[in-house]
């Protein structure tokens, strides 16, 4: 059998269009079997390659292109280095759809805070990407620069908008009104819109998550907050829980990972008072106030269960008062009916 010659211009077209129908049929696991094989051709003809530098380049590019077809399942410090090394050439291949692939790694991060650090270092590199987009240089505030989608974004970002919130119609605004992407043919102008859509994409995404009370406002995290959560039987109101001292960190990092809270002594003595239990009730207990026990933390668990001292019973009289201690006790019983039916309810109301 003939030894093929991978050189050959009718041989890369091969390789090409199987590369293309894998990405245009999202198919990860027929992409790894290609890579695999091709990686393997590569490696057995690396002389031939070697004396033909250009091929070579053309069968490397071929590589990246399923990189980015792997995307979600790449190692992060991958993905970040095809998007700050080779943005401008996955934008060149019609079969894929980048936001796609970004939208899909994200998503298999599980966990929300490991989703957003991801995301600022997916936005650093876009903006450390020095890869040549557009034939002239950018005029940013009457002084020349280079015409990178590092200098694009910075270009970007400085222009005026109304919105909070970078949205479709400012990318149309920057499109129409800034001189910069003129300079741009038509093609590159659709391809400049999807990076700019990337970028408020993950600025927007980032912004969105800094701003949620429990990672940037403390006092509307804190609102009404009940320290019997942390300390069974304390029970702080709105006033007193502005005034604990709570450490704010400076950075983006999740205040339910940083924020320590030191609880005053007075705090940590406020005790709510314990539900006195149904044995041995005497006739002067006052009966079960349910809506105390919701605002003392919402459980009985929770509560300290303090017995009463016990009595010395009183002597028993002479004379004969039996009709008396049988309507005290049918008393006594409706009441404790009436104790036991509301914490009933309770538990129900806590169980659901």
């Amino acid at each position: 059998m003939p030894r093929i010659d991978i050189t050959k211009n009718e041989i890369f077209e091969q390789w090409k269009s199987e590369v293309r129908e894998v990405i245009e049929d999202d198919d990860v696991a027929e992409a790894l079997r290609v890579r695999k094989a091709l990686k393997m051709v590569l490696d057995k003809r690396e002389s031939e390659l070697a004396a033909n530098p250009e091929v070579a380049a053309k069968y490397q590019e071929l590589l990246m292109e399923l990189q980015f077809q792997l995307f979600a399942n790449t190692k992060d410090s991958e993905s970040l280095a095809l998007i700050q090394e080779h943005l401008v050439d996955a934008l060149s291949i019609p079969e894929l759809d980048i936001m796609e692939k970004i939208r899909r790694k994200i998503f298999y991060i599980e966990i929300e805070e490991e989703q957003i650090s991801f995301m600022i270092k997916l936005m650093d590199a876009l903006k450390k990407n020095m890869q040549q987009f557009g034939p002239k240089p950018l005029n940013i505030n009457g002084k020349q620069y280079p015409a990178t989608i590092q200098n694009w974004i910075l270009d970007y970002d400085a222009f005026p908008t109304k919105n909070s919130k970078r949205a479709n119609i400012d990318t149309l605004n920057y499109m129409s009104k800034s001189p910069n992407p003129g300079i741009l043919t038509k093609d590159q102008r659709e391809d400049l819109i999807k990076i700019l859509e990337i970028f408020d994409s993950l600025k927007n995404r980032i912004a969105e998550y800094n701003s949620s009370p429990i990672s940037g406002n403390i006092e509307e995290a804190f609102k009404g907050f009940n320290l019997a959560y942390l300390m069974p039987g304390v029970v702080l109101d709105e006033s007193e829980v502005k005034k604990l001292p709570i450490d704010i960190p400076n950075d983006t990092t999740r205040v339910s990972e940083k924020v320590s809270i030191a609880i005053p002594t007075e705090v940590a003595q406020k005790r709510v008072k314990p539900i006195v239990p149904l044995v041995n009730l005497q006739p002067e207990v006052k009966p079960l106030n349910i809506q105390d026990v919701l605002r003392q933390g919402g459980g009985l668990a929770a509560t300290p269960v303090v017995r009463p001292p016990e009595k010395k019973p009183a002597p028993v009289p002479l004379v004969d008062v039996s009709a008396q201690a049988e309507m005290a006790q049918q008393k006594e019983k409706a009441r404790e009916e009436e104790i036991n039916r509301k914490l009933e309810e309770l538990k129900k109301k806590i169980g659901e």
